[in-house]
């Protein structure tokens, strides 16, 4: 606008200057005949002969053609984007119900949280509202059923976690998540390690990578039988590493490796950042983890349609 207006403003000055200059020229009286002399004498100038310009191109030039909304949100390469800022844990530790730990719906609770919720700071709303409450609630049940939510005024699930209401209402879904089910191994697509236990930490790293979230059954001696969530892959101590989230550690920090998996001689620990190396018995990647994964693919790309539609960046 500015630079239109800026145009429109130099052909007015350009013209009130031209036309100032037409009036001071009928204002003087010419000698007539020294005129006609003078272009007598003189060498007539070759007539110029005005082309008319092309019109210019309208400001931001063409109109370019919307790409397919399928091809800018492909299934196929789609990427599961974990939140992985530092905070992505809950903001209590596993517990105990009827004689069993919940490990398994606590780390499952927080992969499902860290994939298909964000949170931004801005656009918050005041927590003794009931209505505030309910509407938390409301986003958090979305998660629970496989679709993305927006959580406005928490940076992070750790921060919503600490909300009371919010809070116990997370632990009664999680304590009723059956700590039994029936999985058989999951998919590795490269076996050519000497155990399934190398294998399995080989396809973690390579998921992790990719951008995916894993969750990990094992067996140990100092650590149980327990699941995990592995976050993001390091290099510590001379050696590949996968990070682990464990269920039954809150940092109240940001997380960044602390706890990890390493191999050495052909076996795979689990190093808790305060306890010593523990040798996992089992390490294992399941069938049904294979299952969430395309869930969470197919949630991402319908979400990813319907937001590239609604602002109108694909046809």
């Amino acid at each position: 606008m500015k630079v239109v207006l800026f145009l429109c403003l130099t052909m007015f000055f350009v013209s009130c200057e031209f036309d100032k200059d037409s009036q001071d020229d009928k204002k003087v009286e010419p000698n007539r005949q020294q005129e006609r002399d003078s272009e007598e004498d003189s060498p007539r100038a070759p007539t110029r002969v005005e082309v008319p310009s092309e019109p210019e191109p309208p400001v931001g030039g063409p109109p370019m053609s919307l790409p397919i909304c399928e091809e800018v949100c492909d299934k196929k390469s789609s990427i599961i984007k974990s939140n992985i800022r530092g905070f992505s844990y809950l903001g209590f530790a596993n517990f105990g119900f009827r004689g069993v730990g919940r490990c398994r719906g606590h780390a499952l609770f927080t992969q499902r949280m860290s994939i298909l919720g964000k949170f931004k700071l801005s656009g918050g709303c005041d927590v003794n509202d009931p209505a505030c409450i309910q509407n938390l609630l409301t986003g958090i049940q979305k998660i629970i059923e496989y679709k993305p939510h927006v959580f406005n005024g928490y940076r992070s699930l750790y921060d919503l976690s600490l909300v009371p209401e919010i809070q116990q209402y997370i632990y009664d879904h999680i304590k009723f998540v059956d700590h039994r089910y029936n999985a058989g191994p999951g998919k590795v697509r490269n076996r050519h390690y000497t155990s399934r236990a190398l294998n399995v930490f080989y396809e973690m790293e390579a998921r992790t990578n990719s951008g995916q979230l894993p969750y990990v059954g094992v067996i140990g001696r100092l650590t149980g039988s327990h699941a995990l969530l592995i976050y993001k892959t390091e290099y510590i101590g001379n050696r590949d590493v996968l990070c682990a989230r464990d269920p039954n550690i809150v940092l109240g920090y940001r997380e960044d490796c602390q706890s990890y998996f390493y191999v050495e001689k052909g076996h795979v620990y689990y190093k808790r950042f305060d306890r010593l190396s523990d040798y996992m018995q089992k390490f294992e990647l399941t069938s049904d983890e294979d299952r969430r994964v395309k869930i969470y693919t197919n949630s991402l790309y319908k979400q990813c349609l319907k937001e590239k539609r609604d602002r109108n960046e694909c046809k």
